[in-house]
């Protein structure tokens, strides 16, 4: 549970109790917490035993490693969902960066990189045309050589706004400065052809090969046309 105090508990985050906080545009709000069925798709179970992997591989360091890990925290800084500072651990640093290099096939890093300035493509004009056999979007703006990783999600109703945990990596590949990047047969071999009516939401994101960084997602959705 993450609360932020003030003269009381002006916003929150997590669970308590049985009880989960969060947010949305009416504003703060409680619900009783679901647990979900844990359906142990294959991509999950890529994505932990990536984790597990280099948590694992973090105790196999040596000291000097680990210290370095820990002192590069400072550099990598980020702002929590309250807008306040926080860093990672050594640790969660050297999990994080090497298991976005390992999802695109880039090298792993045993000694802490500098983070670099990077840039989210722009993504735009999805289509998704059963007939023409596509489900494309348009890209540019994106640095040139850092590896793109293409989520998607199974055909939704066309009323589905929100579809955040649903999405699974489709595609990996080296990443151009601008295109148009057609996954209908990456799409298909994942979730079976979309019907005409559904709905699908596709996000991608830049991993950096030299620091294992990624990009802010950046989403589209577009109603499958026949």
């Amino acid at each position: 549970m993450k609360a932020k105090w003030g003269s009381f508990v002006v916003d929150g985050r997590g669970k308590i109790n049985g009880h989960v906080a969060s947010k949305n545009r009416s504003g703060a709000y409680f619900r009783t917490k679901v647990t979900p069925t844990n359906p142990q798709t294959a991509a999950q179970s890529d994505a932990r035993s990536r984790l597990a992997q280099y948590s694992q591989a973090w105790s196999g360091l040596n000291d000097a490693a680990r210290i370095a890990w820990n002192a590069a925290v400072t550099s990598w800084m980020t702002n929590n969902i309250f807008g306040d500072g926080v860093m990672p651990s050594g640790k969660n640093l050297y999990t994080r960066l090497n298991a976005n290099l390992d999802l695109v096939g880039a090298a792993s890093l045993n000694v802490p990189p500098l983070p670099i300035a990077t840039t989210s493509a722009d993504i735009s004009n999805m289509i998704a045309d059963v007939s023409a056999n596509q489900i494309q979007f348009d890209f540019a703006n994106a640095d040139a050589g850092q590896e793109l990783v293409i989520e998607a999600t199974a055909p939704q109703t066309p009323g589905t706004y929100n579809a955040s945990g649903r999405f699974r990596v489709i595609s990996t590949q080296t990443q151009d400065p601008a295109g148009t990047i057609n996954v209908w047969s990456e799409y298909v071999a994942k979730f079976g052809g979309p019907v005409a009516g559904q709905k699908v939401f596709i996000r991608v994101k830049s991993i950096v090969a030299s620091t294992g960084q990624n990009t802010p997602y950046m989403t589209l959705s577009a109603i499958v046309v026949p």
